[in-house]
């Protein structure tokens, strides 16, 4: 699913006419006085089959009807017509075509065409794509409102053959016209044989004498026998599932009983009460001809506040399947009563159906009893959810209350501190402020305790154990190193030297790689382990799960700085080259792009840039500006068919990963990689899914000579700790990765070469990304230059900016970071969850543009410091120190998180955000 906005923008028409400074409403004509329909009929249906129109005999309105005279059965070759609509959201007309092909026809083209000429069926247009299923109906439904059109049909016997009945009548004879011309046809005999054998079901028979004329009188209890036998077969066959959800299992549902509320005290019946109660009485109601309100096995208790309200049920509260049967016979009849009979019998067929007086074979009195202990039991459920709503009502008010008198208390304290301070003298104030940090207290010097809190920890005998396993020749040493610095070396024990493990109940740091993390470990020591990873954060490490956390946070606040300092994004998820065109469907701004790119040349067209969302170290990263041209990326990274596999063999070492230095985390081939990767292009398969992508960041900044590495683009890489739940830092001293070539715009480099095609030259920038891309681990050789700090970099570059560019980049990078990570934790806490006791390192990506904004790039998870290189091995050394100091000194009760290092000097990490996500 694309995730990039809600609509697509609308382009107005060209043609769209001016508007009139007077409103005109004008009516169209309708396109078609009587549109075409479709109708699905039998297919055994016989040439002589015809439709007609025939009175309903529920409503009396004219209705359409499939009469087929040759069927033979209990039906008679009658059908209705079942509507069946198209579902919201479905096509929304439909072009029905004749099909004018030799092969179907048997004609050839020009037969077909003069064919069609003289049907006058050149197709039709539907604006309503429904479907008008032929059902069989049993005929004697549509002879019932001629049967019953006498009045009185308990006292009064009315006679009368079938075809006075029908044809004889002034107000009836019009309606049974289509019906009298197919009795009047070959085959009229036979179907008049079947209509007569379908009366004779529910009428008295009285023969005139000639053997051929019959004289009917309907009877209600034979008619009421012959519902209930085809209530039965309903039942038999199953009930429609909407009508078995709606009418016999939310009415036989029972109320759960005794769920407690310990803020009120009260014990409830927990079901939708307020909902359910309403429905499912309306439910019953509708499907029940009489309600009793009387309730037995039922015992209720009431209580003041302070004591609990409970309903006690006697007896099973699942309904036994003779009452549901029963249920489902009444469903059935009442179905049967208001589709197919007519209004003037339904009352006296209730009567011969639910009397038990009239028939031995019915009796409903289970089943109302079971509706009347039902309707009790959520009457009292509703009665008592009143009851804590009430309770519930008030204790807000004394929240309310208490919450206001807290204000009120912390209002006059501050009142009183602001006080305090005026009246403070200069001489106070003054040495307030003096810098006392590192100075003991003058109570030390006469006290005999401890003087420091390690000291303290150290008599108890207890020591903060050490798991250090970082699985990296460039991290390990520059790791034990600062964690001897800052820590007091007579607390540290490491558990490769211990011999023992440590007690359950021992201080522990635990710094490995994130597969090696004790995480069970992690969330069940929340005060006594500490770990250098979280567990979940999807949110900001995984491309695709960054870009939705920023859109979303930025519907929320459509003015955060991350509007100003993140690229738009496109995401959309695609396995195969040929499924691009529907992943695509709703990337509208790559469309837009697209087409404003059209006419353009290369070097002046919008460029965009795609990345796989799980892809690292700058793996499967390319360049497009046009649909054609994102298409034949696709289509070079398709999988080879298996043919193609065959021959080539599976044991060619090129078909691997395409860089042998890929790691998930330090740098170092990893030996868990097992996916098949795709020939030379350095993705593995299973990242081909999810993508995004973004527009190119153009121009970018670039150094002046004689800096190095002179025009030549970079990216800022910036390490950001987060600790606990949550403060996030930014490490000041950051890096400057360089391209290994120098920066030329995209498609600049094939400007007035005619030979080549737009997608060829851009099959060539995207084999050689080296000026485009400044990932250090993408360049071989010794990368001389391609590493810098940057704060070394000139404060005066090739644009007009001011000599504090780079203090203007630090202040935009620490909004953004603290930016990013709140809207990662408030808006996506399910996949970025920060624990108590954990930090974690990450490395941030920036890119410069010419003007000195900072953009967002990417969140790096264990970023790689050995691309650093020797040269620069102090900065994160400086690093590893920072991050003891604030994230494992304050864990372990050891001063720290100030301003100020454990030497007294000036910390290296910012804080650039410090909420409480209520985390302990």
């Amino acid at each position: 699913m694309v995730k990039t906005r809600s609509e697509k923008p609308t382009a107005k028409s060209q043609n769209q006419p001016q508007e009139t400074p007077k409103m005109q409403i004008q009516t169209l004509d309708a396109s078609e006085t009587n549109p075409p329909q479709v109708f699905v009929l039998p297919k055994d249906a016989s040439p002589n089959a015809r439709i007609i129109t025939l009175p309903n005999p529920a409503i009396t309105a004219p209705t359409r009807y499939f009469v087929d005279p040759e069927a033979s059965g209990r039906r008679c070759g009658f059908h209705e017509f079942i509507r069946v609509a198209s579902p919201n959201g479905s096509c929304r007309s439909w072009l029905l075509a004749p099909d004018r092909t030799q092969e179907e026809t048997g004609h050839d083209e020009e037969d077909a065409r003069d064919e069609s000429t003289d049907r006058n069926d050149d197709g039709h247009l539907l604006q309503q794509p429904d479907l008008f299923i032929a059902t069989p109906i049993d005929p004697l439904f549509i002879l019932l409102p001629v049967l019953s059109s006498s009045g009185d049909v308990a006292e009064n016997a009315d006679w009368g053959t079938l075809h006075d009945r029908l044809f004889m009548r002034e107000d009836d004879s019009k309606d049974y016209s289509h019906l009298q011309t197919m009795l009047k046809s070959v085959n009229g005999r036979a179907l008049e044989a079947s209509l007569d054998r379908r009366i004779q079901a529910v009428c008295k028979v009285i023969d005139m004498g000639d053997g051929e004329d019959k004289s009917y009188s309907l009877d209600l209890s034979m008619l009421a026998k012959e519902l209930v036998v085809k209530a039965n077969k309903m039942i038999r066959t199953g009930l429609p599932a909407s009508m078995e959800e709606r009418f016999v299992k939310k009415a036989l549902e029972m109320p759960e009983v005794s769920i407690r509320r310990e803020e009120s005290g009260v014990s409830m019946i927990s079901e939708d009460a307020t909902s359910e109660a309403e429905g499912s009485q309306d439910t019953v109601s509708a499907i029940t001809s009489q309600n009793t309100s009387a309730s037995t096995n039922t015992t209720t208790s009431t209580a003041t506040a302070a004591t609990s309200v409970s309903i006690a049920t006697v007896g099973s509260l699942s309904p036994d399947d003779h009452v549901a049967r029963l249920l489902r016979l009444r469903t059935a009849l009442d179905f049967l009563l208001h589709s197919y009979v007519p209004v003037s019998l339904r009352e006296r067929l209730q009567q011969h159906l639910y009397d038990p007086s009239k028939t031995d074979r019915l009796n409903f009195t289970p089943l109302d009893e079971r509706l009347a202990y039902i309707s009790t039991l959520r009457s009292e459920a509703q009665a008592l959810r009143s009851i804590s709503d009430n309770i519930s009502r008030k204790r807000g008010m004394l929240d309310d209350d208490e919450a206001l008198e807290r204000n009120e208390i912390k209002k006059r304290k501050k009142e009183e501190e602001e006080a305090k301070k005026k009246a403070m003298s200069q001489g106070v104030k003054k040495l307030m402020k003096a810098d006392t940090s590192g100075m003991k207290k003058m109570t030390s010097f006469f006290t005999k305790g401890p003087a420091k809190k390690a000291d303290s920890i150290m008599e108890n005998g207890d020591k903060i154990y050490l798991d250090i396993d970082y699985e990296d020749e460039y991290v390990q040493p520059l790791l034990l190193a600062a964690l001897h610095a800052r820590l007091p070396p007579e607390l540290l024990v490491f558990l490769q030297d211990a011999g023992t493990p440590p007690a359950p109940d021992t201080k522990v740091l635990q710094w490995r790689q994130y597969e090696n993390i004790e995480f069970e470990q992690l969330l069940e020591r929340h005060a006594t382990y500490l770990a250098n990873s979280y567990v979940i954060r999807k949110a900001l490490i995984r491309k695709h799960y960054l870009s939705t956390t920023i859109s979303h946070w930025l519907t929320k606040h459509p003015h955060s700085v991350l509007k100003r300092h993140v690229k738009r994004s496109v995401e959309f998820e695609v396995d195969y080259a040929e499924f691009l065109d529907d992943a695509l469907l709703e990337a509208f701004e790559l469309r837009e792009a697209w087409e404003r790119n059209e006419g353009k040349v290369l070097a002046e067209q919008e460029w965009w840039i795609l990345k796989p969302g799980m892809s690292d170290r700058g793996q499967g990263i390319r360049m497009f500006s046009s649909e054609e041209q994102l298409t034949a990326i696709f289509e070079e990274w398709d999988p080879p068919s298996d043919d193609e596999g065959e021959d080539e063999g599976e044991t060619d070492d090129s078909r691997l990963s395409g860089d042998e230095n890929k790691s998930y985390a330090n740098g170092t081939p990893s030996s868990s990689v097992e996916e098949e990767t795709d020939s030379g292009n350095g993705v593995i398969t299973s990242q081909l899914r999810h993508f995004i992508a973004q527009p190119y960041i153009h121009p970018p900044l670039l150094m002046p000579a004689p800096h190095p590495s002179a025009g030549r683009k970079f990216h800022i890489r910036t390490y950001v700790l987060a600790v606990g739940a949550l403060k996030v830092y930014v490490y000041k001293p950051m890096l400057a990765l360089f391209a290994a070539k120098p920066y030329m715009a995209p498609g600049s480099a094939a400007a007035g070469n005619n030979s080549q095609s737009d997608l060829d030259i851009n099959e060539e920038i995207n084999n050689d990304l080296a000026a485009h891309l400044s990932n250090t681990c993408l360049q071989t050789g010794e990368r001389e230059g391609s590493v810098h700090a940057f704060w070394s970099l000139p404060a005066k570059t090739t644009r007009n900016l001011p000599s504090t560019w780079r203090e203007d980049v630090f202040d935009q990078i620490c909004k953004v970071t603290a930016e990013t990570f709140e809207a990662a934790a408030r808006s996506m806490s399910i996949h970025f969850q920060p624990l108590p006791n954990a930090f974690e390192l990450f490395g941030v990506d920036f890119m410069v543009d010419a003007e000195g904004g900072a953009w967002l790039l990417e969140v790096n998870a264990f970023p790689d410091f050995a691309q650093t290189g020797e040269e620069l091995q102090g900065l994160v050394k400086g690093l590893f120190e920072e991050v003891v100091d604030v994230a494992v000194r304050p864990f372990f009760g050891l001063d720290g998180d100030d301003d100020r290092d454990c030497e007294g000097e000036e910390r290296q990490m910012r804080k650039c955000l410090d909420i409480d996500l209520g985390r302990r």
